[in-house]
């Protein structure tokens, strides 16, 4: 009896050793299996990181290379910006300069237009002066020369008579050479005004 006893108490621990470990299996199987889970989501999160980076880095490369190119054209662009303001001075100083010129030409011009008025009336005198002349020259004529020398009481007043007849031919000489230069500068001053008057036009022409 004692030892059926003792028996039966060791056959029900070990039924009840039995039981605990049997229970005690699924929960390790369900721990163990919570864990290949979570391990499994983090290797895919750590992938969908990765790609996500990747992502973001390609990103990166193509926002750097288009500052890069953005860069360089703002460098272009400013280099093409000096160039035109150089330009844009240069024609300033140009037209400044031709403005000028045109002043001084028109200035220039503006004399020469006084100078052939005043030429022309000088030239008006000098015709006036040779009209009269010829005139009091076909009024006197030889004979009244001749009878002024005859006339002569002495040598010295003869020679003094001579010499101003010959004044007065000299003089009349002058005037004639005078109105001849005269009508050669209002000639050349006209000739002067129009070439000032074509270089006007081309400055004009040039300021346009």
């Amino acid at each position: 009896g004692i030892m059926s006893k003792k028996k039966r108490r060791i056959f029900t621990a070990l039924v009840l050793t039995i039981c605990m470990i049997a229970s005690g299996i699924p929960q390790m199987n369900v721990y163990a299996t919570t864990t290949l889970d979570q391990i499994q989501q983090a290797e895919d999160e750590k992938q969908q990181i990765e790609q996500e980076k990747e992502v973001f880095d390609q990103e990166k490369d193509e926002l750097e290379d288009e500052l890069g190119g953005l860069n360089q054209k703002h460098g272009s662009l400013k280099e093409e910006l000096n160039a035109l303001n150089e330009e844009l001075e240069e024609a300033t100083e140009n037209l400044a300069q031709l403005e000028e010129d045109i002043e001084k030409k028109e200035a220039e011009i503006e004399q020469t237009r006084l100078d052939l008025e005043e030429a022309k009336e000088t030239e008006a005198k000098q015709y006036e002066s040779m009209q009269e002349r010829i005139q009091a020259s076909y009024e006197s004529s030889d004979t009244d020369y001749l009878e002024m020398l005859l006339s002569a009481r002495s040598i010295s007043e003869l020679l003094n008579m001579a010499d101003y007849i010959s004044m007065v031919a000299d003089y009349d000489n002058q005037l004639l050479l005078e109105y001849q230069e005269t009508k050669d500068a209002v000639a050349a001053k006209e000739i002067m005004l129009e070439g000032e008057l074509v270089e006007l036009e081309e400055l004009k022409q040039a300021n346009l």
